[in-house]
């Protein structure tokens, strides 16, 4: 006897065993284990996110510890690719098992009986462009009742043809909600949409700041900063996270150690002219989308940012024992990774390019 399922499927065999009978049971699971954890690549290009649950789930806990009894009735990352009948009416199941590795075992097993039992996935709508959409369409895709529909006012800018494939709709723009009735542009209606996730991006906004610099307008740039971090009209003010695409945590942690060399008096910035100028550089260069001030789109504007806050530096460089873990090039290693990084994830995402 074998059990073909996800997750819902592993508190099966409890209840099977007791008539089974003296039947060999065995569980297939597709997944690794029975709760899903954030992975990160150890890769500076592509931070791979992989699909999730909550690992404090009581439901989920509760199916991992009815599992835990049958561990050796149960082969984790395994699918059933294929059923056959054979003669005296049993089953010839082929399955594909993938390996740590990354490659994949195939081979097959005869069974009496089949229970399958793959849970009840959701309807989703996606609505967004950029690789958050991307991320949450492609990892949804095996737990989900097909099609996922992603609305999008605008194709990704590199990756303009992802969401062409087996599974995924892309339906006319959302114009209104209404109850369970999604009315999209053209008078299209989605309806028995168990879940809307919003991959929209979000807007920069500091209304506890008002009273003492500019409001943002628009939400697409905040006026005033120098390098994305230092505020041109309150000297004892930082903004650590406003810039986009420029490795996250190295960045957030580097401007942070430079307003703490600043505000020690270990750095001077440039005089206020010299701020004012590099802004307007930049208007210049993003003008007039207003939305790509604060984004280094390409490699070599990543590059560039690193060294222009190094340079910020170069007086603390200068003493006689400088803790500069935190103010190094960006390495060349990763240079040469950033060139290759479109290529990459367009392979990950399953383009050709």
């Amino acid at each position: 006897m074998t059990i073909e399922s996800d997750s819902e499927g592993a508190i099966d065999p409890g209840a099977i065993i007791g008539g089974s009978h003296g039947h060999r049971i065995a569980t297939k699971i597709r997944a690794a284990t029975l709760a899903y954890l954030w992975k990160f690549s150890d890769d500076p290009v592509q931070l791979q996110i992989e699909f999730h649950r909550l690992k404090d789930d009581p439901k989920l806990q509760a199916a991992q510890t009815a599992a835990r009894r049958f561990n050796n009735l149960i082969k984790y990352n395994t699918t059933a690719e294929s059923v056959d009948k054979i003669p005296s009416d049993r089953l010839r199941l082929t399955l594909k098992t993938k390996n740590a590795d990354g490659t994949d075992t195939w081979y097959e097993e005869e069974f009496d009986f089949l229970i399958v039992a793959p849970g009840h996935n959701s309807r989703i709508l996606v609505v967004g462009t950029s690789e958050s959409a991307i991320d949450v369409t492609l990892q949804s895709l095996p737990y989900t009742k097909s099609p996922i529909y992603v609305s999008q006012r605008t194709h990704h800018p590199r990756f303009p043809t992802v969401f062409l494939r087996k599974g995924v709709e892309v339906p006319p723009t959302i114009e209104r909600i209404e109850g369970d009735a999604i009315n999209l542009s053209g008078g299209q209606v989605l309806k028995s949409i168990d879940t809307i996730v919003f991959a929209t991006g979000y807007f920069y906004t500091y209304p506890f700041l008002k009273h003492i610099r500019p409001a943002v307008q628009g939400g697409k740039r905040v006026p005033g900063l120098y390098q994305h971090v230092f505020d041109m009209h309150n000297p004892n003010i930082a903004f650590i996270g406003v810039v986009n695409g420029s490795l996250s945590w190295l960045t957030w942690e580097k401007s942070a150690f430079l307003a703490a060399l600043l505000w020690s008096g270990r750095i001077k910035l440039p005089p206020i002219e010299e701020q004012r100028k590099w802004e307007a550089r930049r208007v210049a260069e993003t003008s007039p989308n207003d939305k790509m001030f604060h984004i280094l789109a390409k490699p070599s504007e990543r590059v560039i940012y690193f060294d222009e806050l190094n340079e910020l530096a170069a007086d603390y460089l200068h003493t006689d024992a400088p803790d500069d873990e935190l103010l190094r090039s960006f390495p060349w290693d990763w240079i040469v990774s950033l060139g290759t990084g479109g290529a990459r994830k367009a392979q990950y995402y399953g383009i050709e390019v």
